[in-house]
């Protein structure tokens, strides 16, 4: 395969995905001045709170079986021979185990009520049933993942959008449901979403658990879940300490101002992330899979330094106009998240040379490490900072997360670096925040067009310093055309 047509492959699928979660990313945004001038700050907080916890069963209770089950439909098994007995071993297992703890934690449920302060058992209730279908759920996208079945992919979470967003729409505004709607909206909709996979899951699996390909499941799938706790510690671990400190309220003000630095990951590094494992598993024998890789690299930072400058520029006069003027002292932190998906989004470029060679095992060290340091560094900075030092721990972890993934990776896979390239973008996008923030201190005034100065900028600046090839220049000009073909 050709890199233009390995290209082509990840962008056209990486760009439907990205239709997809840019659609459930405009419900959330729909929804934030709903929430926010509806529920009051306390409870917008507990919201992110008990989403926080959702993220965590999830991610212990699946058995890291969704992303496991992507590896080895492309590399460990003969699709024809042992497709669906791989796919339903992934989701049975999942389905059982994630029931059955669910049923253990239920006589627990007022334990977690008074951790997070909340008024009624019925909020962790609702989580608890959320979790196992949302489990089910994710192994059934997977499916549709494996096979490349993009489109289906966003249609089903067109349908996700309609049913959250009316849903909310009726429980909240007319219902005055407040949380209890929300969390109701949210099971709802997770059901709807299962049934509407359910042909595509009957296509895949075969009723029954196979030993052998189990076992070859876990050898990944176990290893994901260390290390998506890890990255729950640097994500959101911090809203339960600034829920300790502070209150509710700052969560909220904190959670909010993330959402606008996550929209990186919305647009690009999620839907990227979804379309790569694919692609990069197929290419990994190929002789230019390093060139590619490289390659993808690149346009991937160049491509996300320019979103999250547009995003730290703009966020400080849209917080108050989707949300309260509440809300406004997060703006400043939206920066720090925003390039630190960047760092999260190479990490899964890079740590592709793991799996390939086999040695996902040490998955886990590369965000344990970090993890722990995070958390220390939590415990250090949000007493003094508050949701700054929170949003300063974030970019810093993220930051660490990537230099022990390229050290790692180093010994086992030689991923090349186009490290002119990259430090060009590095020094254009440093040059153009720059500029803008000293256009800002001598501007008594802060006007529209000076938020438009770095993203003008950075495109120039790149031209500039010669970071586009003559090839790329020419492909740029010829894009309709490649596109056609």
């Amino acid at each position: 395969m050709s890199m233009i047509k390995a290209l082509k492959r990840l962008f056209k699928h990486s760009f439907i995905y990205a239709v997809g979660t840019a659609i459930q990313s405009l419900a959330s945004l729909i929804l934030i001045p709903i929430f926010t001038k509806e529920l009051p700050l306390e409870e917008y907080g507990q919201l992110e709170l008990l989403s926080t916890l959702l993220l965590i069963l999830t991610n212990l209770l699946s058995l890291g079986l969704a992303s496991a089950y992507l590896k080895c439909s492309e590399r460990d098994i003969d699709k024809a021979k042992d497709g669906k007995a791989l796919g339903g071993t992934a989701f049975f297992t999942a389905l059982i185990f994630s029931s059955i703890i669910t049923l253990f934690l239920i006589p627990f449920v007022s334990f977690f009520t008074n951790f997070f302060e909340l008024s009624n058992n019925t909020f962790v209730h609702f989580i608890l049933a959320i979790n196992v279908v949302a489990i089910a759920v994710n192994v059934g996208l997977s499916f549709l993942r494996a096979r490349e079945k993009s489109v289906v992919y966003t249609l089903v979470t067109l349908l996700r959008f309609f049913l959250i967003l009316g849903l909310n729409l009726v429980f909240v505004l007319v219902f005055k449901l407040n949380l209890f709607g929300i969390l109701l909206a949210s099971l709802i909709t997770q059901v709807a979403v299962l049934l509407s996979l359910s042909p595509t899951i009957i296509k895949s699996i075969s009723f029954k658990i196979s030993v052998p390909l189990l076992k070859k499941l876990l050898v990944f799938g176990l290893a994901v879940i260390p290390a998506g706790l890890a990255m729950w510690v640097m994500d959101l671990s911090d809203r339960y300490l600034i829920n300790y400190y502070f209150g509710p309220a700052e969560v909220a003000i904190y959670a909010l101002a993330y959402k606008f630095g996550f929209v990186l990951s919305v647009i690009l590094v999620t839907p990227f992330q979804l379309a790569w494992p694919t692609v990069s598993f197929s290419l990994g024998e190929q002789k230019d899979a390093k060139l590619i890789f490289s390659t993808v690299l690149t346009y991937f930072v160049a491509a996300a330094s320019f979103i999250a400058l547009g995003l730290t520029v703009f966020s400080a006069k849209l917080i108050p106009i989707i949300a309260t003027a509440d809300y406004a002292s997060g703006a400043p932190i939206v920066g720090f998240i925003a390039f630190s998906y960047i760092f999260l989004g190479m990490h899964y470029i890079i740590v592709t040379g793991l799996h390939l060679k086999d040695k996902s095992k040490y998955y886990p060290l590369l965000v344990v490490i970090p993890g722990v340091l995070n958390l220390i560094a939590n415990i250090l900075l949000i007493p003094r900072l508050g949701i700054l030092g929170a949003a300063v721990t974030t970019f810093c972890s993220f930051l660490l997360l990537l230099i022990v993934t390229i050290w790692l990776i180093n010994k086992y896979y030689q991923f090349e670096y186009q490290i002119t390239r990259l430090a060009k973008i590095t020094l254009v996008t440093g040059v153009s925040l720059g500029i803008y923030y000293t256009i800002r201190q001598f501007t008594a005034e802060v006007y529209l067009w000076v938020d438009f100065v770095p993203v003008v900028l950075y495109p120039l600046l790149l031209a500039l310093t010669g970071f586009f090839s003559k090839r790329e220049v020419y492909y740029l000009k010829h894009l309709k055309q490649l596109i056609k073909k």
